[in-house]
């Protein structure tokens, strides 16, 4: 049965805490946003130690070195230094596999994860075969199999982590789940390789995972929905700016981020191709306050511009006039 927990959590706000530490450990995409989230959890419980409060309150943008430092000290706080020194692999694989567990995350991403962070490295019989069975997609459909027995296989390996700890995952036993016969041609014992860095993985995957928060609302975002604005300079039209909002999906932080698209077309009718601004939105940021930065390559017309939005219904008329629609950015 597919387990019904909170994607990110195990239920123990500490538990919680030193699995984010473990993704800090290894070094994963927004590793600091999901510590200072545990830590904030933690504290919401009534844990105000010194090295936990400081830790959820830190900024994202705080330099890594004295992060790294405050991690430190909530590592010796919680007295978690032992599991973290052997067990940082299997810590952060056990957080991934509740995500596959609770269908926040595709069983393919948890062995492309692997598959890139630890190869056929690891000291975790367990996690080499998950390795190993990220092979198995690459044959499913012209196999004796396809890619939903691959995915059951690896929900039932990813609750046998879930079940285990760092004492017993060594001892879960895959043989029982019979991988040799079901997947005859895959290299459950290669030759060590050269470790990758994870984000590959990480970032081929992105768009499969499942998040349950939405983005926080920003309504300075809202003449950015379907918005269009002209530019001038020195007071002469040079053309418009069509915009949309969307959202991108940042991983383990489980919380949407706001993505503003945007295509200028000249005053001469040309297109050009679309572009974006995420966080900390820079673009955003000067066309709120009233200015744009042309800065395409080769362009004669790159510069700065003035720039002003329409009225809802002059730009909803001059959108359909240029012809430009969502699907073209």
């Amino acid at each position: 049965m597919v387990s019904q927990e909170p994607l990110s959590g195990s239920g123990d706000p500490q538990l919680d805490l030193v699995e984010a530490i473990a993704w800090w450990r290894v070094d994963l995409p927004d590793a600091l946003g999901v510590v200072t989230s545990a830590a904030s959890e933690l504290l919401a419980t009534g844990d105000d130690r010194p090295s936990v409060v400081e830790l959820a309150s830190t900024y994202t943008d705080a330099d890594w070195y004295a992060v790294n430092s405050l991690v430190e000290r909530v590592i010796d706080d919680l007295d978690c230094r032992g599991a973290l020194a052997r067990g940082a692999e299997i810590i952060a694989t056990r957080r991934l596999c509740r995500l596959v567990l609770s269908g926040g995350l595709p069983p393919w991403s948890l062995t492309g994860w692997l598959y890139d962070l630890v190869g056929y490295d690891s000291e975790w019989e367990v996690l080499t075969t998950l390795v190993s069975i990220h092979n198995a997609y690459d044959g499913a459909g012209w196999r004796a199999y396809g890619p939903r027995e691959v995915d059951e296989v690896v929900r039932k390996i990813a609750q046998l982590i879930v079940d285990s700890s760092n004492e017993t995952v060594a001892e879960i036993d895959i043989a029982q789940l019979d991988v040799d016969r079901l997947f005859p041609y895959l290299p459950f014992r290669k030759k060590r390789r050269r470790r990758t860095n994870p984000w590959t993985s990480v970032a081929r995957y992105a768009s499969q995972v499942s998040l349950f928060k939405p983005p926080f609302p920003d309504t300075t975002l809202d003449p950015f929905r379907g918005g269009v604005g002209v530019l001038t300079q020195n007071g002469e039209f040079r053309g418009h700016v069509l915009t949309i909002v969307s959202t991108f999906m940042t991983l383990f932080t489980f919380r949407a981020q706001w993505w503003v698209w945007y295509i200028v077309v000249r005053a001469d009718g040309t297109q050009e191709r679309s572009a974006e601004d995420y966080p900390p939105f820079l673009t955003v940021t000067e066309m709120k306050n009233g200015r744009f930065e042309a800065n395409t390559y080769g362009d004669d017309r790159n510069g700065h511009y003035d720039f002003a939005w329409l009225a809802a219904d002059e730009a909803a008329q001059t959108r359909e006039r240029l012809g430009v629609t969502d699907s073209d950015f």
